[in-house]
């Protein structure tokens, strides 16, 4: 029989884990997309300069979102703790 802070654990680990996964495919996907659009043809400097910006504001809001979600995960452990200890 598992303990209930054994499933917790678990139910933990596993909302970790799929938080990495979707930053990473997300991550890979926009990847795929910039080099996509880098091979088309024509484009100018003013083309490149387009897509570098919309890559990194697209970057930064899906890794931006994904360590506000530890940040925020590992204030609830600490506020968890503090009040387990009590």
């Amino acid at each position: 029989m598992i303990s209930r802070y054994h499933r917790y654990k678990l139910a933990e680990n596993n909302w970790e884990e799929q938080m990495i996964k979707f930053a990473s495919t997300t991550f890979a996907i926009l990847v795929g997309i910039w080099i996509k659009i880098g091979f088309m043809q024509p484009h100018t400097r003013e083309d490149a300069v387009g897509i570098t910006l919309i890559f990194s504001i697209a970057w930064l809001a899906v890794f931006g979102t994904y360590f506000a979600w530890l940040i925020l995960l590992a204030m609830i452990r600490q506020v968890g703790a503090a009040v387990r200890s009590k």
